[in-house]
């Protein structure tokens, strides 16, 4: 099976890395469940770097000692994309209106809004250091390169 990647900005690149965010959501379902590299974009606006100030950001990532900065350009994790669900399935009726049924701080992590696509991602390995590579959209193969510096750091 080929190894893909995606990338994400920061915080939820690091929030996957940490296992604190298990579910990615995007407009669009993946045509790929299995090994999956996650890169940290290099572009992180004043709008996200402001959201790890939140208390639920701040808490979970101060939970690792983690503040500002965080690392960018670069594989952060591997991990496995799993079952994918629309958001849809992620609320139940509570007296009439809907609430999302999520573990943890999950529904402040992602995209939750009709329509969305939930991706599970599991078994994530977060690497020791970052591994500096180009990002790009959507699911993407990492080169061969890229593969092996990744195995060389976690085998």
């Amino acid at each position: 099976m080929t190894l893909r990647a995606i990338s994400l900005r920061q915080p939820w690149a690091t929030l996957i890395a940490l296992g604190e965010k298990r579910i990615e959501t995007r407009s669009w379902k993946p045509d790929y469940e299995g090994p999956v590299l996650i890169h940290a974009s290099k572009r992180w606006t004043r709008e996200q770097q402001e959201l790890i100030t939140r208390p639920v950001f701040r808490d979970a990532l101060g939970d690792y000692g983690i503040t500002k900065p965080m690392p960018l350009g670069g594989f952060v994790a591997k991990g496995n994309i799993g079952a994918c669900f629309t958001s849809d399935e992620v609320y139940e009726s509570d007296g009439g209106r809907l609430a999302l049924r999520l573990k943890g701080n999950e529904s402040a992590f992602g995209d939750y809004s009709p329509g969305r696509w939930c991706w599970v991602i599991y078994d994530v390995v977060a690497f020791p250091e970052l591994i500096p590579a180009r990002g790009f959209q959507g699911l993407w193969t990492p080169t061969a390169e890229q593969r092996e510096m990744v195995s060389e750091l976690v085998g």
